[in-house]
This record gives structure tokens, C-alpha cells and sequence, in this order.
């Protein structure tokens, strides 16, 4: 920047070097000190959960965050540039929950990481899995074995016209 100062206004002069002008980053790393974002994953004991923080389009930064639960289900991401994100958990099979779903598969309630903010206790709530137990039995009730059991679901098996 060239800056000329005079006592005379007429003579006093400024202008922004074309250098300047054309500039990308205007604020340096330390303008907007990075969040932290921790909490748990509480369902299935003993299940490791892939979770990821996802940036929105306004964010500063297309960084993907994606670590694993600890044993006991927490999670911690440090060094998140402030913004919006989703905060998304999926089990080995990818049944997804977000953070603020009301169930699996729906849009949750994005984070909103400020600078230097640390986001701390946040709970996804992992759905529990169902089971199917029993045994196979043939017509005079003696167990039968090696068989292939498969299931569908009411979708699976009927497409979209459910039985009423």
C-alpha cells in the first residue's frame, strides 16, 4: 500500500497496492483459532461406529473430519475450522444416524463450531439391532440343519404396496 500524507489535502494521496487488491485471505490462521468437537456414541456395547463431521458449502474449509469410537463410544476431532456441520455416525453395515434425527436415515441438526470453540458431551444415539432366534424343525418336529436362512423386509417383498 502507498500512502503519500501532506499537510496540504490536495496533495495527500492513497491508493491499495493491485498486489493487495487480488488478494485471497484477508485473515491470517490465527484471526480464527480452530474448534474442538468430542462426545459418545451410545448404543451396541462393544461396536465400533465410523463418525464424520461434513462440511456445508458456506464453511471455510471442504475438510472431511472421520475418525472411530473408542471402546467406551467416544469421539473427539481437534484443529475444525469454525463453521456448520453435520454430525454423522454409521455402524459397519451404514445404518446412519445423525446428531439430532429422531431416527436412523433423517437429517440431524448441523454442529455449529464457533472460532475456538470446544464442542464437548454431544450423544448420537446408535439404533439398536434387532434379532430373529428359533429353530428349524421338520414335519415330525426333529431339528434340521445346514439349511440357508434368508429374510426380507415387508418393503423388500412387497415394494411400495404394503399389505393394509
Amino acid at each position: 500500500m502507498t500512502v503519500t500524507l501532506s499537510g496540504n489535502l490536495a496533495h495527500a494521496a492513497g491508493h491499495i497496492s493491485p498486489d493487495a487488491r487480488h488478494s485471497q485471505h484477508w485473515e491470517t490462521e490465527g484471526m480464527r483459532p480452530r474448534a474442538s468437537v468430542s462426545g459418545k456414541v451410545v448404543g451396541d456395547e462393544g461396536v465400533v461406529y465410523t463418525v464424520r463431521l461434513l462440511p456445508v458449502i458456506y464453511n471455510n474449509s471442504p475438510a472431511k473430519f472421520t475418525t472411530q469410537t473408542a471402546v467406551d463410544g467416544s469421539f473427539h476431532f481437534d484443529d475444525v475450522p469454525p463453521g456448520a456441520y453435520p454430525l454423522r455416525a454409521h455402524d459397519k453395515d451404514y445404518v446412519r444416524f445423525d446428531y439430532g434425527a429422531q431416527v436412523p436415515e433423517q437429517r440431524g441438526t448441523p454442529v455449529l463450531a464457533a472460532a475456538g470453540a470446544r464442542l464437548q458431551n454431544l450423544t448420537l444415539r446408535a439404533p439398536h439391532r434387532n434379532s430373529i432366534c428359533g429353530h428349524v424343525t421338520n414335519a415330525n418336529g426333529e431339528p434340521q440343519s445346514d439349511l440357508r436362512i434368508t429374510y426380507r423386509t415387508s418393503a423388500q417383498a412387497f415394494g411400495s404396496d404394503l399389505p393394509r
